[in-house]
């Protein structure tokens, strides 16, 4: 089991192809940017200044080329100009050795920190970290100083491409909703069959992040985004309601899971509708309204608690939604123009003013030796200092591609480094010996290379994000082609960089092995951080249920922001320990796995209370406040369990009874409040919702600890 993870992440590295990231529009308007440069170069005759240029369009490009976000031409300039000041430094240190290496170190530390910041950080870090690389080709026929103005403007020249041919007029925040209310869709579906599935959170946060980042945003897309917001909520409430009879009734719990598919299908056709700009289809209505209508008719002949109310509010916010994907964005779709009452202006922050401040909240916070990020970055300039001093010793003029290749390959966790590195390794030496082939038959005249770049260049960005070995064989192709065209002896050349690749994709391998960053003995750490979030959340509910005045305006924001971060670090922690052939004795991949699903389960009925909050007025339920303190002393308690620490089953009894005497309290209390429908409801609420998160809880102290005492 310990060799047959590592070879199947290789396997899945290599063969991996996903068709549906292919954005051809986006590849042509990237390559159209390295195309610029290039006739611009040649026009000028300077062809290897125009060469430069391309080198800061490329990295450029990177950072416009995320289907996911809107492309941001600062960003562009702002990657062509840290591209050309690392030409500069290299082209100037690149003959004192040692000044070359620490200088190497220090820059490949500083582009892996700025690499920890998202993923668009990621991809354009390792495009800029071989800038230090790439000045011993780019300074051959220019002055560092001529390279790095070059690069700038190549930039340059991506950004002004973004601004005159942008991309459809809101495109990623169509996507970005059309995938939530699919992701919505498939939530309905997985609940209908087992509300015992854990809550995934992605595409909310993808939406959230892309809306939330544009400085003009129509508001029928932040609707939309409400509209999302609160269908997760109540379509969790209607699954957990389903849970609770479908032992007792079966018959009215399929009925319950029929409202969930038709809804299902609705949200489909809403996702479909936002994402093809038209008004969506109506043939849903009358099955979703048959099937809520069954529901109602189940509950007048039983005394269980079925979601009727739950059901009816999911009828309404499905029509919600509908109605907001049929307004349109645009008043006259002739001149292009928005209604200004729909869009959310905040013109006194600038584009890129926001995210650079997000950015450097996250860089301070990882200037600490305790940040994973820190640690990795130093890691890697120690890697990259050794490979820089084995280029100095390579025989022949192309051993920089020893350092550039340990730079690429190199990654905090072993499933990257493996299954990444070896993708990398194999994708950049057959691209490196297909273009020293290519440059041997074909003349080494501008006018016929600088085609061969930009196809590279194209098929690259067009690989980017459907298959990385493809791809990196692209960009192999691409960089050669760029910087050496004028090669006297190109497959000379071509076997000095594969042998390279090899050589520094095989240190960057050993490397790691001797020098390791293991997930698996963390998971138990990163599982208790999360049951952290949880209890964070599941306290706040609790306490706005109880005493409804408690509101905090922002609050619910950044705990679910916590709490999706810290879910998506564990969910990717385990996806790494999955590849390691190591062992702990803490909780292996599958059982943090299922860890973490069951903490998920726990947390359904907290979004159903979500879903009920009520109003800041409503009456207060003190009782709730015991029971809330019961619930926090159990989270703390597997906390203290998932770090290995000393047992405790008191806390799980007294959750037990605190819920029993929850439930007397609601039955007992009788006062003229509960004389008023919300109120009688909400108590019914509690009592169902509290109780499976009692059952939950007890279940998962079970599971990684003694058996909790009768």
């Amino acid at each position: 089991m310990a060799v047959r993870a590592p070879v199947q992440e290789v396997r899945r590295t290599l063969v991996e192809f996903t068709p549906s990231r292919i954005d051809p529009l986006s590849a042509f308007r990237c390559a159209l940017g390295i195309a610029i440069p290039l006739l611009g170069g040649m026009l000028l005759g300077q062809p290897a200044l125009g060469g430069a240029a391309a080198m800061g369009a490329w990295s450029a490009g990177l950072t416009t080329f995320h289907r996911d976000a809107r492309p941001r031409p600062m960003l562009a300039v702002l990657a062509g100009a840290v591209l050309g000041l690392g030409v500069f430094i290299g082209g100037h240190t690149e003959h004192w050795m040692w000044v070359s290496v620490l200088t190497a170190m220090a820059w490949c530390f500083l582009c892996s920190l700025l690499g920890s910041l998202n993923d668009l950080a990621a991809s354009t870090s390792a495009s800029l970290g071989v800038a230090i690389f790439l000045a011993h080709g780019l300074t051959v026929d220019n002055t560092p100083e001529q390279a790095a103005v070059a690069a700038v403007v190549g930039g340059v020249i991506q950004a002004v491409i973004v601004l005159l041919l942008p991309r459809h007029r809101h495109r990623s925040e169509r996507l970005a909703l059309a995938e939530l209310y699919h992701w919505l869709g498939r939530e309905a579906r997985e609940l209908a069959e087992d509300a015992h599935v854990a809550p995934s959170t992605g595409p909310l946060e993808l939406a959230e992040k892309v809306l939330d980042t544009h400085r003009h945003t129509p508001e029928v897309f932040l609707t939309a985004l409400t509209h999302a917001r609160r269908l997760r909520a109540v379509i969790s409430a209607v699954a957990t309601g389903r849970e609770r009879v479908v032992d007792a009734d079966p018959t009215a719990a399929r009925h319950l899971a029929a409202v969930l598919r038709e809804a299902a299908d609705a949200l489909d056709v809403i996702g479909d509708a936002i994402a093809r700009r038209e008004e969506p289809a109506h043939d849903w209505h009358d099955r979703l309204d048959a099937a809520v209508k069954v529901v109602a008719e189940d509950n007048r002949g039983t005394y269980l608690p079925i979601p009727e109310w739950e059901a009816n509010r999911l009828v309404g916010l499905v029509r919600a939604a509908a109605a907001t994907a049929a307004t349109p964005t645009v008043d006259d779709p002739e001149s292009g123009r928005m209604d200004p009452s729909r869009w959310r202006l905040r013109p006194e922050v600038p584009p890129i003013r926001e995210p650079l401040g997000e950015a450097w909240k996250t860089l301070r916070a990882n200037l600490s030796w305790r940040s994973t990020a820190l640690r990795q970055a130093a890691r890697t300039g120690i890697a990259v200092g050794i490979a820089s001093l084995g280029a100095y010793a390579w025989p022949g003029d192309h051993g920089y591609w020893l350092p550039l290749t340990t730079w690429l390959i190199l990654k905090p966790d072993f499933a990257a480094t493996l299954g990444r590195g070896i993708g990398r390794t194999i994708g950049t030496a057959v691209g490196a010996l297909l273009a020293g082939v290519l440059s041997s038959l074909l003349p080494m005249e501008p006018f016929v290379v600088a085609p061969v770049v930009v196809s590279f260049a194209f098929i690259a960005y067009l690989l980017f994000q459907a298959s990385y070995p493809a791809y990196s064989a692209a960009v192999a192709g691409f960089v050669v082609f760029n910087m050496e065209l004028g090669g006297s002896a190109p497959l000379y050349a071509a076997g000095q960089r594969v042998a390279a690749t090899l050589v520094g994709g095989l240190f960057a391998l050993l490397y790691f092995m001797a020098w390791p960053k293991w997930e698996t003995p963390q998971l138990g750490e990163r599982l208790a951080e999360l049951a952290g979030r949880y209890a964070d959340y599941a306290d706040y509910i609790l306490s706005r249920h109880a005493d409804p005045s408690r509101f905090k305006e922002g609050r619910m924001r950044s705990l679910l922001k916590d709490l999706r971060l810290s879910r998506a670090e564990v969910q990717s922690a385990i996806t790494r320990a999955a590849a390691e052939p190591v062992t702990s004795p803490g909780p292996m991949s599958a059982e943090a796995k299922e860890l973490a699903g069951d903490l998920g389960w726990a947390a359904r009925p907290m979004i159903a209370l979500e879903a009920s909050l009520p109003a800041v007025d409503a009456p207060a339920v003190p009782p709730l406040d015991d029971f809330r303190r019961a619930v926090a002393g159990v989270y703390e308690e597997l906390e203290h369990r998932l770090r290995g620490r000393e047992q405790d089953d008191e806390s799980l009894v007294a959750l037990r009874t605190a819920y029993e005497r929850l439930v007397a309290d609601l039955a007992d209390d009788v006062t003229p409040d509960t004389d008023r429908q919300p109120t009688y409801r909400r108590r019914a609420l509690y009592r169902t919702e509290c109780e499976t998160l009692v059952t939950a809880l007890e279940s998962i102290g079970e599971q990684i600890g003694r058996p909790v005492p009768p």
